[in-house]
């Protein structure tokens, strides 16, 4: 190994450097590119220049294909500034200007007369000397800034600067692609072709952008819709008496009204339309897009409203919709009395609505769901939410001045896992049919005001500062709490109540209750706190508790009373009072009145425990109860009244006497 390291280090240049003949070229050296003409033979617009010819005001007709290319300003006193009659024409104006000085509108910057085809345009201005003062367009100039007289197929024009003409800024007919330009002042509309991308148009007195397909541009003008497409993207416009944007599909889009539409579509996304004086975005679905408007809709969706946002001041809706999901309404104005946040016409679903002084901050026709509706306003019939059908998961309230009829929220078939707060209004959640797991709260005084009223109501909670009831069910009532602090009756049912509560807190405005039930009530409990009539009143009372406090009656059974328990705690009356009661267990702890009764049972008393002033008193009789009389010489049962025979079978005192029509008979 050692041998060889030398041989291959002496062998090693000469295989590094070798090269071939180091002998130059003859001759000069020459340059190898070839130029722009050889690449493309550019023919300059001179008269003489094939294809070129100069008319008479001027300007120069292009007949031959070919690539051409102006070489200075040129100004026409009339007419046309360049006419192209040929196909495939290629015009270079290298930052040139075409311009005119004609006294009365006539003539193009560049005619394309016939229907010229594969016609491009590039690099340059086309300057008339049309203005616009604020209202009226002058008649001068060019009519014309690039003008399409039929169809120009694949017709492109780039990088234009189109100022001051009478008519059309640029109109490729239709077709053809405008990309790079600009056009500002023109009384008719601004570019016209097929595709529009990274123009600006500006002061158009017409469209100032017609075409298939609009990408990144800016566009403004004084009458008519500003920018029309097929489809916008990217693009802001803004029209002063007409629509902003009109396409069949925007996305990233701007557009803005004065007294026309902000944007319409058939589909908007991820875009926002306002306008002074009518709708904001109307389109048949609109996707994550906001629209404004202060005398109409933010959002007028025909069909589907989805994660967007609208709002008006003082027209009829923030944002409308068949459904809307995810979606924001705002009516913040107190003018439009008849407004609405989010009117949804079929179903509103995690959505939140408000309204300064309108109908509803919320309303969905027939299903809302996980939605949230306020309403500050004042008036009658107004609502924080509002559904015709049912309402799940969701929250109204109204903070203002709410009249009669008005509700936080409201629904007309159903309200499930719902809350509704009112501070003046009838009805802090009003439900058609059921009221399931639902809250409700009412600030009102006013007399029939509710914090709560269901045809049905299940596990609810509701309160009243006053007015009728704290929760009102016109039929069934079960495993519910309601409390008033001033109102009738802190719980309200029709036809049944069963493991509910009621309760008063303060005094009533009329003799009323903590829990009354016009049918049975089952495992209830009701309490007043200070002078209510009763603390429960039923028809019918089983496992029932009824507590009061200066108040006539703890529990009032109108007939039977069953393992019920009453009890008064202060100076009121009765315990426990009903015609019959079975297994009950009544106390009064009046101390001033030997007129208080633990129990009084209009008919009998079976099997009861009672202990009061009076323990136990049955006007006809008392079987095998339990009476403790409290005061000093009275009875601890009584039977017997109005000289009817009164018994008192098995009964045993815990203190006083045992009085009775006749003498108490067998043993305890």
């Amino acid at each position: 190994m050692r041998r060889l390291l030398p041989a291959l280090l002496l062998a090693l240049p000469a295989l590094a450097f070798a090269q071939g003949a180091l002998t130059p070229p003859p001759g000069a050296p020459a340059p190898t590119m070839k130029t722009l003409d050889q690449i493309e033979p550019r023919i300059p617009l001179q008269d003489g220049a094939p294809g070129v010819a100069q008319n008479a005001n001027g300007g120069f007709t292009i007949s031959l294909p070919g690539s051409y290319y102006l070489t200075g300003n040129l100004t026409v006193a009339s007419g046309d500034g360049i006419v192209i009659t040929g196909n495939d024409v290629s015009l270079d104006l290298r930052g040139f200007t075409i311009a005119t000085t004609a006294p009365a509108a006539e003539g193009c910057g560049i005619l394309l007369p016939g229907s010229p085809a594969g016609i491009a345009i590039a690099n340059g201005r086309i300057l008339g000397t049309a203005t616009f003062d604020g209202s009226v367009y002058s008649s001068a100039g060019f009519q014309y800034g690039i003008w399409c007289e039929n169809s120009c197929p694949a017709a492109r024009v780039t990088g234009l600067s189109i100022v001051g003409i009478a008519g059309v800024g640029i109109s490729l007919g239709g077709e053809g692609t405008i990309l790079d330009c600009a056009v500002d002042t023109c009384s008719g509309p601004g570019i016209v072709g097929h595709t529009v991308a990274h123009c600006t148009v500006t002061q158009c007195g017409s469209t100032a952008i017609s075409a298939q397909i609009v990408d990144s541009c800016y566009a403004q003008s004084t009458w008519g819709t500003t920018l029309s497409a097929r489809t916008a993207t990217n693009c802001y416009a803004y029209s002063a008496n007409g629509y902003g944007i009109n396409a069949e599909t925007v996305s990233n889009c701007f557009g803005a009204a004065s007294s026309g539409l902000g944007i319409v579509a058939t589909t908007a996304s991820n875009s926002s339309g306002t306008s002074e004086a009518e709708r904001g975005l109307v389109a048949y679905l609109v996707l994550n897009c906001r629209g404004f408007s202060i005398r109409g809709s933010g959002i007028y969706a025909a069909y589907a409203a989805e994660n967007s946002a609208g709002e008006t001041v003082d027209g009829l809706y923030g944002l409308y919709a068949k459904v809307a999901t995810g979606c924001y309404g705002a009516h913040t104005g107190t003018s439009g009395a008849l407004g609405y946040g989010i009117y949804a016409t079929t179903s509103a679903s995690n959505c939140t609505g408000q309204t300064a002084n309108g109908v509803a901050g919320l309303f969905a026709g027939e299903t809302a769901s996980n939605c949230s509706g306020t309403n500050t306003g004042n008036g009658s019939n107004i609502y924080g939410l509002h559904s015709d059908g049912t309402a799940l998961g969701c929250t109204g309230s109204t903070t203002g001045n709410a009249g009669a009829d008005s509700a936080g929220l409201y629904a007309a078939a159903s309200a499930t896992a719902c809350r509704g707060v009112t501070s003046t209004g009838r009805y802090g959640l009003f439900s058609g049919g059921t009221a399931a797991d639902c809250s409700a709260a009412n600030g009102s005084s006013t007399n029939m005001t509710y914090g709560l009223y269901a045809t049905t109501a299940t596990g609810c909670t509701a309160s009243s500062a006053g007015g009728f009831a704290g929760l009102y069910a016109e039929k069934i009532a079960t495993g519910c709490t309601g409390t008033t602090i001033t109102g009738n009756y802190g719980l309200l049912a029709f036809e049944s109540a069963s493991n509910c509560t009621g309760s008063i807190s303060g005094t009533p405005t009329r003799e009323g209750g903590g829990l009354r039930v016009y049918g049975p009530a089952t495992g209830c409990t009701g309490r007043a706190a200070v002078t209510a009539f009763a603390g429960l009143i039923a028809n019918e009372a089983t496992n029932c508790e009824g507590t009061n406090v200066n108040g006539i009656n703890g529990l009032f059974v109108y007939h039977t009373a069953s393992n019920c328990r009453g009890q008064i705690t202060g100076t009121g009356l009765y315990g426990l009072h009903a015609n019959v009661a079975i297994g009950c267990t009544g106390s009064s702890a009046n101390t001033t009145s030997l007129g208080s009764y633990g129990i009084l049972a209009e008919v009998s008393a079976q099997n009861c425990a009672g202990s009061g002033p009076v323990g136990i008193v049955a006007r006809r009789a008392a079987y095998y109860c339990d009476g403790t009389a409290t005061a000093s010489g009275t009875v601890a049962i009584a039977t017997g009244s109005l000289g009817n025979n009164g018994l008192a079978i098995g009964c045993t005192s815990g203190g006083g006497t045992i009085a009775a029509a006749t003498k108490q008979l067998g043993t305890p």
